[in-house]
């Protein structure tokens, strides 16, 4: 049945002739993606399962969709084996013919698919590929209406574009023919490209920050001795508080390593903000952690006011933030903290 919609003028009265032309690129296509669903429908039975059954389709000019149940995802080289079969049968160039008959006549044919809770009518067409025309010798034969292509050599290629589940228990097969095969492999081989080429860029990128953080590791004596000629007075502690910037944890970490030997006496809370969080490092010498104060719960006060936490030993911790804006108020917050 065709449904027309008027574009302009007048409908036609009944009994007036019409003259009605097809889209013949369109109806090609259309022909393609629904002769290749039978392929489809056969290959899945030669690779997957018998049971496998059809739950619903859709055909249409650059792609069809085919619903069947099966348990469980299609693996990588099923859907291999699923495209040579079929890729297998449009290279042979197998010839498909359509015969109506009576349905009683092939209702009990077990070669013949039928699809169960179907109605049929009295009269039925059954689309064969291969085979002799009326002999019902096929390697796939389906009770169908639809129109088709003369030949599985017109399809030219088929691809499956996605696998998926719908429901439990069905599953989903997206597929394309002819040229639109093609361009869903190029546009694949882009994808892979942009992909492959992204993954190289990051891999630069952190061998970059490799380097980057190792020659800032050996910057860190230098930079641990500056920081102690600039330390302060909280109380009766010698305190250093410092903002290393855009720094790594590691590089923190390395800073106050190399002040363990040259700071012979007094606390030291390092912070940097890096790829939007927060590092901080607190070291407290020997002498100040016998009159109690604590690296640990330095670093977990000071975390907090950055939207983080951590802790560690009562001589060097470590904790991280989520909040870079709130480091430098959490610096300041060090020397009266450092006075309880």
């Amino acid at each position: 049945m065709h449904r027309v919609k008027l574009a302009h003028g007048r409908a036609p009265e009944a009994g007036e002739a019409v003259r009605v032309a097809v889209d013949a690129a369109r109806r090609a296509n259309i022909q393609r993606h629904h002769t290749v669903t039978h392929l489809f429908h056969w290959a899945l039975h030669e690779v997957v399962s018998k049971d496998a059954r059809q739950r619903g389709s859709m055909v249409a000019a650059d792609r069809m969709r085919f619903d069947f149940n099966h348990p469980e995802k299609l693996s990588d080289a099923q859907i291999a084996d699923v495209e040579r079969l079929v890729n297998e049968r449009i290279r042979e160039g197998a010839p498909v013919h359509s015969t109506e008959m009576s349905y009683a006549e092939i209702k009990s044919n077990p070669k013949i698919t039928q699809f169960f809770g179907e109605k049929y009518g009295d009269k039925v067409r059954v689309v064969q590929i291969g085979g002799e025309a009326g002999k019902f010798d096929g390697f796939s034969m389906e009770l169908c209406g639809g129109t088709h292509a003369k030949n599985t050599g017109d399809i030219r290629m088929f691809k499956i574009a996605k696998e998926s589940a719908i429901a439990a228990g069905i599953r989903r097969v997206e597929a394309v023919v002819a040229e639109f095969a093609l361009e869903f492999i190029e546009q694949e081989r882009e994808r892979e490209f942009r992909e492959q080429e992204q993954a190289r860029q990051r891999e630069q990128e952190k061998e970059l920050a490799k380097q980057r953080q190792a020659e800032l590791q050996k910057q860190a004596p230098a930079m641990a001795a500056e920081l102690i000629g600039k330390a302060q007075k909280a109380g009766d502690i010698n305190a250093i508080v410092a903002n290393l910037g855009a720094q790594s944890a590691d590089v923190l970490r390395a800073v106050a390593e190399a002040m363990k030997p040259l700071l012979t006496s007094g606390v030291a809370v390092l912070g940097a903000a890096s790829e939007g969080k927060v590092s901080l490092v607190c070291l407290v010498t020997p002498d100040w952690v016998k009159r109690g104060k604590n690296a640990g719960k330095i670093v977990g006060e000071l975390a907090k006011l950055c939207g983080g936490g951590g802790g560690g030993r009562p001589d060097m911790a470590q904790a991280g933030g989520k909040n870079p804006a709130k480091l430098e108020d959490a610096l300041r917050a060090v020397p009266e903290l450092l006075k309880k």
